[in-house]
C-alpha cells in the first residue's frame, strides 16, 4: 500500500509509539473531528457510526457525527462519490460491510490523527 521498505515502516511505527507515549505524558489532547456522510437513513447511519467507532485504533481519539455541510471536519467518511472540500481528507468505503475496508480505515484515521497531532 505504501512505498516504504519494511525497515522504513518499522521506523514509522516506532516513532508513532514514541509520540503517542509523549502525548500521554504531556497530557496533550488531540481530537480528530469526523463527518460521516452515508447513503442511508439517519438511524442506519448512526448504527454505522457505532460500527466505525469499534474499528478506531486504540489511542486515536475521534469524534464522529453525521455530516453537515455547515460544519468543519478534519476527515470525512462516506460511501458516496461526492465532491467535498479539497482541503478535507476523505475516506470512501468500497462497501460498508466489507472487512477489506477496515485496515484502510484504520490507516487513514491513524495517519490523519498524527498529522493533526503535529500541526
Amino acid at each position: 500500500m505504501y512505498p516504504f521498505t519494511e525497515a522504513e515502516a518499522m521506523k514509522i511505527r516506532i516513532w508513532r509509539y514514541i509520540l503517542e507515549q509523549r502525548r500521554k505524558v504531556l497530557g496533550i489532547k488531540v481530537l480528530l473531528h469526523g463527518g460521516c456522510d452515508f447513503s442511508m437513513e439517519t438511524s442506519a447511519a448512526q448504527a454505522m457510526i457505532g460500527q466505525i467507532r469499534a474499528y478506531v485504533p486504540i489511542g486515536i481519539k475521534i469524534a464522529l457525527e453525521l455530516y453537515s455541510t455547515t460544519a468543519t471536519y478534519d476527515v470525512i467518511l462516506t460511501d458516496m462519490d461526492r465532491v467535498y472540500s479539497p482541503a478535507t481528507p476523505t475516506f470512501v468505503f468500497l462497501n460498508l460491510q466489507n472487512e477489506l475496508d477496515v485496515p484502510r480505515l484504520k490507516n487513514f484515521l491513524t495517519d490523519h490523527y498524527f498529522d493533526k497531532l503535529f500541526q
